[in-house]
């Protein structure tokens, strides 16, 4: 049975091949998720390592709450601390972490930026091992500045030419002196060097810093130069090795990582499953053909294990194949998603690194994957009878088709049942259900496909039929003629239908939720942004509020505050943190619509706070209730809930569940720190509304990345963004499309073997040549039309359930794009003519005679 078996192996090259690719693709993607996180994590290694080169020990604040924008949320150190820690017996040199959101305006006289990466602005240090002058020399004075090499070349500009800056405050008016190269990977950001004296002006106003990096002179050890800085330390602070800094920094990269690779995984995971469907069908094929070979073996004294030992050997060796070869289309996905992520601004420097892991697990998934594909066809094969095996029908029987019909229906019906019960019925995790639902109807619409394919098929194929007769009619049943087959062809282009339909539904309703709170909801005539690129000064707001065509100007500014026990009950159970707005809530509600369900919203100042219904459901809070929270890095203190509102939509965008007075913003935020993302301007009444604008205009110029949107533009900003998010995931879930039509291209090609010796009589009573490409043709697309209807159904209910199911959390408005389905259902026809343009050149090629002769 082994030579058999290697006999079966190296005598069907082309068919092994073809099979291998359907292997190939369902394991590409998990190779390519495990690269491309492994060259993100080698990025930020080297970022890391690079860094900390003649840093011994890391004095930094106590943690804070977090932060909502540049920072790492923790309390500022005073600068003054570093000449304390100078006079420590060991201590060689200490450098403050003077840095800050900084833009540059290059030759285009737009900011140089690189996509959504923030632009860095830094002290320039000439004992720095990560920057050193390569070119002109280092700033001196306010009026000068040295970029980051990367950022000097995307500029346009040289040294010597005059330029300006935004750091913190005002555009100021700079020179370009020198250039600086990092030894550090940029990951995409711009970097822009001051001299000490300015970077503190701009970065560290009140005297504070980030932390300090200490270098020891090499008398002491780190754990023992961190003893003798500790001894000189005020309260608040710490001292760590650099070792300790770089742990942290790695297992936060790791939390962060891990979102990133479960997320590619599940991707790729799609990809995988319409993979199984493929190398079950071909499988079934394969073994269909070699019946009468089986039978034989079977005849002269094989068993039936030895018989399924042997086609499952064939499919280790597939498996084996498909995944070397998946793992090397994996590292070019890999490349392809590095690109992808360097178009947002993010550049990954770690290579395409290929570890043992992401070796070992391609192969265990591939392999596994096409034993399981191939155990229910081999199965089948050492059951057949010698005898019943040696007859030319080896059809799936219609019972048994019979019989998956109603399994997939009571599948089926109990997923629909289940997402009844999560979207109807009151249940304590409505989500688990839905998704279960989802699930279970997938499945069960899967299983009983092969019953759905004789309708389908017949109805998408009368237009075939009345465009070209006889032709179109020979197309439909050998498309029916194995309905099995053709169900689980189409069942693989379904899946990735389906979730993108799916995700086209949730896409345009999220837009559509958006579009219309934002047109009821928002009063501001108009909206201060910096969309994603980062932040602005806060005396813009300042300048626009100055204005006589100005009635408010509302900055939205956001803290942290991590909650501690509720007074008097240690136990009762609270989230961790929340996102507060700070500022007047009198004035966010001139600004936004804001629903007042209780309190008073004047008593929203001081300690008062207001809550979202949602948030204070959820932590049984009422009016009166007082809360311990530490806002960013200031201290802990008491706030009073002084009024619940109704969840706003708009507020909703930036994660706020609370509103607190604005004071508690200049404490809990370090100054350098501080900035604006958004800010809401209301018009005075009988304001000239364009007049506004071009004064808003001019105010906003200088800051370069400050936008001045009305209504609309806001709302398209905001959409845009969602559009991108989920463009993004429709793409990835595309791969999966395209691992289906790989399988409808194999089918085809597959039944076109099968059916040579039908081809060649065919051809022999006058079929041109022609006529058999557009037979093989119309199968495809009967074929590949099947699996896009079944997906835009399935997707649409999906779509459908998520909707409903998010329809509390602000996703209240149903939009179907019905323009979008119906361009699936023409895709999937193109599909379809695609997929089997190869199948039906070689099918019309072949020999009359030797097609003939074919026994």
């Amino acid at each position: 049975m082994i030579r058999v078996t290697l006999r079966n192996i190296t005598g069907r090259i082309a068919t092994l091949v073809l099979t291998a690719l359907a292997v190939v693709l369902g394991t590409a993607f998990v190779a390519g998720s495990l690269v491309f996180t492994d060259s993100i994590d080698r990025t930020f290694s080297q970022l890391f390592s690079s860094t900390s080169v003649g840093t011994d020990v890391v004095v930094r604040g106590a943690e804070g709450a977090g932060s909502t924008g540049f920072g790492d949320g923790r309390v500022p150190v005073p600068l003054t601390v570093a000449d304390d820690i100078a006079e420590v017996e060991g201590v060689a040199a200490v450098t403050p972490q003077i840095q800050g959101l900084a833009l540059m305006v290059g030759a285009d006289g737009t900011a140089v930026r690189n996509g959504q990466a923030p632009g860095l602005g830094l002290a320039f240090n000439p004992d720095d091992t990560n920057a050193s002058l390569v070119a002109g020399r280092a700033p001196t004075g306010p009026d000068e500045i040295a970029p980051e090499s990367m950022t000097l070349e995307r500029s346009g500009l040289a040294i010597g030419d005059a330029t300006k800056v935004v750091n913190g405050g005002e555009p100021v008016d700079v020179t370009i002196v020198g250039e600086v190269e990092q030894s550090s990977p940029s990951i995409g950001a711009t970097f822009i060097y001051f001299d000490r004296d300015t970077a503190v002006a701009a970065f560290a106003p009140d005297g504070a810093v980030a932390g300090l990096d200490v270098r020891g002179d090499g008398s002491r050890s780190r754990v023992e130069l961190v003893d003798e800085i500790a001894a000189v330390l005020p309260d608040g602070t710490e001292a760590i090795t650099q070792d300790v800094v770089t742990e942290e920094n790695e297992a936060a990269l790791g939390t962060a990582l891990g979102f990133v690779n479960t997320f590619l995984l599940v991707v790729a995971g799609v990809s995988l499953l319409v993979g199984v469907f493929i190398i079950f069908n071909v499988f079934s094929m394969l073994l269909a053909r070699r019946t009468r070979e089986l039978a034989l073996l079977r005849a002269v004294g094989a068993s039936g294990s030895q018989v399924l030992g042997s086609v499952l050997v064939e499919a280790v060796v597939v498996g084996l194949i498909g995944s070397v070869l998946g793992l090397g289309v994996g590292v070019g996905i890999a490349a392809v998603l590095q690109v992808a992520v360097g178009t947002l601004g993010f550049e990954i420097s770690g290579g395409l690194p290929v570890d043992a892991t992401t070796v070992i697990v391609t192969v265990v998934v591939g392999v596994v994957a096409t034993v399981v594909s191939a155990m229910l066809p081999a199965v089948r094969a050492s059951r057949v009878a010698p005898v019943t095996a040696l007859r030319d029908d080896v059809a799936l029987p219609e019972p048994q088709v019979r019989i998956q019909a109603a399994i997939g229906a009571v599948l089926a019906l109990a997923g629909t049942s289940a997402l009844l019960i999560g979207l109807f019925r009151d249940v304590s995790e409505p989500l688990y259900f839905v998704g279960a639902g989802v699930l279970a109807t997938f499945i069960g619409v899967a299983v009983a496909s092969p019953a759905l394919a004789r309708p389908v098929v017949w109805l998408v194929s009368l237009p075939s039929v009345a465009l070209w007769g006889a032709v179109g009619r020979l197309a439909r049943q050998n498309a029916l003629r194995n309905p099995r087959r053709t169900a689980v062809t189409a069942s693989s282009l379904m899946i990735g239908i389906a979730l993108v339909g799916a995700v086209s539904i949730a896409a345009s309703s999220i837009n559509a939720s958006l579009a219309e709170t934002i047109e009821n909801d928002l009063d501001a005539e108009y909206v201060l942004s910096s969309g994603q690129t980062g932040f602005f000064p806060t005396t813009v707001s300042d300048e626009v509020a100055a204005l006589d065509d100005v009635d408010t100007v509302v900055p939205v500014r956001a803290v942290v505050l991590a909650l501690g026990p509720a007074p008097g009950d240690a136990a009762t159970a609270e989230p961790d943190a929340i996102f507060a707005l700070a500022g007047s809530a009198e004035d966010y509600a001139r600004a936004i619509e804001l629903t007042v369900l209780e309190g008073d919203i004047a008593a929203v100042q001081d300690d008062g706070i207001a809550v979202t219904r949602g948030t204070a459901e959820g932590n049984d809070w009422t009016v009166g209730t007082v809360i311990e929270a530490q806002p960013g890095v200031a201290s802990q203190q008491s706030f009073t809930v002084q009024m619940i509102y109704e969840d706003s939509a708009i507020l909703d965008t930036s994660g706020a569940q609370a509103i607190v007075d604005g004071a508690v913003y200049e404490v809990a935020t370090p100054v350098g720190e501080q900035g604006d993302n958004q800010v809401f301007v209301v018009a005075a009444e009988g304001a000239d509304l364009a007049a506004l604008r071009t004064e808003l205009s001019d105010i906003v110029r200088p800051y370069v990345v400050v936008s001045v949107l009305d209504g609309a533009e806001f709302t398209s900003q905001a959409t845009n963004a969602v559009t991108q998010i989920l463009g993004i995931i429709s793409a990835l879930l595309a791969l999966s499309i395209i691992v289906a039509l790989l399988g409808i291209v194999i089918t085809l090609v597959l039944s076109v073997v099968e059916r040579r010796r039908e081809i060649g009589l065919l051809r022999a009573v006058g079929l041109t040549r022609t006529q058999l490409r557009r037979v093989v043709t119309l199968e495809g697309v009967a074929t590949s039309v099947f699996g896009a209807l079944l997906g835009i159904t399935l997707g649409v209910v999906f779509g459908l359930s998520l909707q409903r199911a998010l329809s509390e959390q602000g996703l209240d408005t149903l939009s179907v794009p019905y323009l979008t389905l119906a361009v699936f259902v023409v895709v999937g026809a193109l599909a379809g003519v695609l997929a089997s343009a190869a199948p039906a050149w070689w099918a019309s090629r072949r020999d009359i005679l030797a097609s003939i002769a074919t026994e």
